[in-house]
């Protein structure tokens, strides 16, 4: 008689679970954190609204443009937070260090139009455009890389970054200058306003950056979240609202800068 067939082993405990990672995520989150990260969340989807609410009633074909971009820059930076909200946009190192990933791919996206609406403000030519965004784009990834890299290169990438982010800030500089000649006076005061915020505004990343989880883990993790929800917020929320209640001067530009090329320079 044939020796029945051995009992297949036992699968160990948790073989072909799905682990979820986001949960795991979320279990490192203090409360501040989750909280700022909804705070993110629904400010940017709540300006997303707004900017598509506004962009359905404009009858000007003009001003349909800077709507759509504000509608998208937001909207982005809602599906960026909403993911880091949730644990899964957020990478955990083997030493227990959070990494946002979602909040690079968000800037790598949203900073070259927030670009765009200043550019196109102060009708920037395709060279002056082209060198801002692509110095924003490489200014994000090194970031990025830096945050991935251990100590001391990660320095290294982000000094890289800090010189992309001057060549922004001296070209803006650049744009003021030639605002003041070429726009009439209210639309200079709006794109010099603008461009002012960006600067202050995006010299606060680089800040927090190096001194939070991916430079010197210095500063607590719920106080960089909340540092750079409310940055972001402003930054892109803040920046749009600003700038859509300043349409009127904007256009009212229109014609300006052929009337201005045909007066006597200042000598």
């Amino acid at each position: 008689m044939p020796a029945p067939a051995p009992a297949p082993a036992p699968a160990p405990v948790g073989a072909g679970a799905v682990v979820d990672h986001g949960a795991a995520v979320r279990k490192t989150f203090s409360q501040t954190d989750q909280h700022f990260l909804f705070v993110g969340t629904v400010g940017m989807a709540l300006g997303a609204i707004v900017f598509m609410f506004f962009y359905a009633q404009a009858k000007a074909q003009k001003s349909r443009l800077f709507y759509i971009i504000n509608f998208f820059i937001c909207s982005i930076a809602a599906l960026a937070y909403f993911a880091m909200a949730s644990g899964y946009g957020v990478m955990l190192t083997p030493h227990k260090r959070s990494i946002f990933w979602a909040r690079y791919i968000d800037w790598v996206l949203t900073t070259p139009l927030l670009l765009l609406d200043l550019a196109l403000i102060v009708r920037a030519n395709t060279d002056d455009t082209t060198l801002m965004v692509v110095a924003d784009v490489l200014m994000i990834v090194t970031g990025l890389v830096g945050a991935l890299v251990p100590a001391p290169y990660k320095y290294v990438w982000w000094a890289l970054g800090m010189l992309f982010f001057f060549i922004i800030v001296n070209k803006l500089f650049q744009l003021m200058e030639a605002a003041s000649r070429t726009l009439a006076p209210a639309a200079s005061d709006v794109f010099k306003a603008l461009s002012w915020v960006t600067i202050i505004l995006w010299s606060g990343y680089p800040i927090i950056w190096i001194l939070g989880g991916e430079g010197t883990n210095s500063m607590s993790q719920k106080a960089e979240v909340g540092c750079i929800t409310m940055l972001d917020l402003a930054a892109k929320v803040g920046f749009g609202l600003y700038l859509l209640f300043n349409l009127d001067a904007i256009h009212a530009d229109e014609g300006y800068s052929e009337t201005a090329a045909l007066r006597p320079q200042e000598e």
